[in-house]
């Protein structure tokens, strides 16, 4: 079985969101090292360190825990909620619902309502942002070497990493390991 893990807010946290992709609350996905971040409405083409955009949101601390990304996730999804953001069933950075469900991506003409809750979008530590961190390269291959010394069989692909076979461990013990590493590598 294949397991993908998109890094857009560092991976296995997921997993606590009721087994849905911690990808659905990020503005960004993390990508492996030597790929250009691809120009998209959720990541902006690199920019020199003046012209970086001004992004409105949540950065998330390095250190951050699974229940953090669900906490903010949630205010992020009421925020959308509350100013009537509708979805269609369709593939692209989505917004997970509070039972761990996607329900597509906004619908096109509401980018107002979507504006209104900027600020509560969760947005990638910096530090594993390439346009933050001129180290990210090094760092994220630091990541995937830590986690397979870690026991966490995984390989870097073009959108961060993907699992090379099912781990052999418990929930708990992933999301230590790669909390752990995460902040061993980025910081």
């Amino acid at each position: 079985m294949k397991f993908t893990q998109k890094l857009v807010l560092a991976g296995l946290a997921a997993c606590a969101l009721g087994g849905g992709t911690v990808a659905a609350y990020a503005s960004a996905s993390t990508p492996a090292p030597g790929s250009a971040p691809a120009a998209s409405a959720t990541r902006p083409a690199a920019t020199s360190p003046a012209q970086k955009p001004a992004e409105k949101g949540v950065w998330l601390p390095i250190d951050y825990t699974s229940e953090l990304v669900a906490k903010l996730g949630r205010d992020y999804d009421t925020c959308l909620k509350d100013q009537g953001v509708t979805f269609v069933p369709e593939t692209g950075p989505a917004v997970m619902a509070e039972d761990g469900t996607t329900p597509g991506v906004p619908a096109a003409g509401q980018e107002d309502k979507l504006a209104r809750c900027e600020h509560k979008k969760v947005r990638m530590p910096k530090e594993m942002d390439p346009r933050y961190n001129p180290g990210y390269d090094r760092d994220f291959r630091e990541w995937v070497r830590l986690l397979n010394e870690n026991g966490v069989p995984v390989k870097a692909v073009k959108d961060g990493w993907n699992y090379t076979a099912a781990p052999k461990m418990s929930e708990s013990k992933l999301h230590e390991i790669e909390r752990r590493t995460r902040i061993q590598a980025f910081s």
